[in-house]
């Protein structure tokens, strides 16, 4: 038997009936888009020349969100860091060794992060170039706070992955106070000059 309708359900239902319908209106086109648009990481690219698994356009995103992940302002440090692209390739590699299944899921973040609608539903509303360091902060900080588990794992997954790439270069490690990477993986690594 269904409960009478009191004012205070009338009142509550009055003032969320209005974001329901606008947000499932979104998502509804958010649908219907993404079942004639979506990005599949097997179709949308090959990896580029040089690269074992990155596509141009995760490229673009990292050379964005490494140094806001590890804390390195390109402004104010230009030149003491390690170059980007040693790193993104560090990175590169790095995708060798992980499981199928997280390759697979860091590929499918990338494509949601390629795409400006679900790129904006993750919480960056401008386009990788026109965003400011303190937007892509702001989001990697929404995410690491997030009440939905899919962005906190996309959080640890993908800013620990940069940050462990990124700490494994000879002038990384040094800008976090330690001499250089461990002993055990420097053997794996690329020196400075080899790109």
């Amino acid at each position: 038997m269904q409960e009478p309708l009191s004012r205070r359900r009338f009142v509550s239902l009055g003032l969320n009936s209005p974001w329901v319908l606008r947000n499932t209106g979104k998502m509804a086109l958010f649908g219907l888009m993404g079942g004639a648009v979506w990005p599949l990481s097997s179709a949308f690219g090959q990896s580029v020349h040089g690269y074992h698994h990155l596509r141009a356009q995760d490229i673009r995103i990292l050379q964005r969100l490494l140094p806001v992940a590890v804390g390195w302002q390109r402004s104010a440090q230009k030149g003491e860091g390690p170059d980007l692209e040693l790193v993104i390739r560090g990175l590169d590699e790095m995708f060798l060794v992980l499981s199928e299944q997280h390759r697979n899921d860091l590929f499918f973040l990338f494509d949601l992060l390629t795409f400006p609608v679900s790129r904006k539903i993750l919480g960056l509303w401008k386009d990788w170039d026109a965003a400011t360091d303190q937007e892509l902060e702001t989001m990697l900080h929404a995410w690491s706070e997030s009440s939905l588990e899919l962005k906190r794992y996309a959080y640890q997954s993908l800013v620990l992955l940069l940050q462990f790439a990124w700490y494994s270069t000879e002038k990384g490690a040094q800008l976090t106070g330690y001499p250089g990477p461990p002993a055990a993986i420097r053997p794996f690594l690329r020196a400075e000059g080899e790109l």
